[in-house]
């Protein structure tokens, strides 16, 4: 009669180590969940920052073509905690400017540098980019 007893006993439930090699294997796919779901947080931050230092470059390029004093349109960028480099450079003889060329940075974001190229009074414009 005992043995029928431990037998039954036995086939009713798990065992300790098939319930620690179970949790075990839970914990490992719940860290590469958790690892993936934190890599594409980052990722998304990272394009956000990248789309407002392409927009913060293209909107002082935009004035500076424009005849704006690309000045404001700096200052506003730098409250808003981005750095920015504006480079101006024209020929001896040449149209008002041949060249704009601005960078774009911050803490979070990488350096995004833009250039208009051969900008004349009739609007032609080459635009390089990231």
């Amino acid at each position: 009669m005992k043995r029928r007893i431990s037998a039954a006993a036995s086939s009713k439930g798990f065992t300790l180590i098939e319930t620690l090699v179970a949790l075990a294997i839970l914990g490992v796919i719940v860290g590469v969940l958790v690892r993936v779901h934190l890599q594409t947080l980052r990722a998304a931050e990272f394009s956000k920052l990248r789309g407002q230092a392409v927009l913060e470059s293209e909107t002082i390029l935009t004035g500076a073509l424009l005849g704006d004093d690309p000045k404001a349109m700096i200052e506003e960028a730098q409250k808003q905690g981005w750095k920015v480099a504006v480079e101006k450079a024209g020929e001896p003889g040449g149209p008002v400017f041949t060249e704009w060329r601005v960078a774009v940075s911050n803490s979070g974001a990488p350096v995004v540098v833009m250039m208009l190229r051969d900008a004349t009074a009739t609007g032609r414009v080459s635009k390089a980019g990231p």
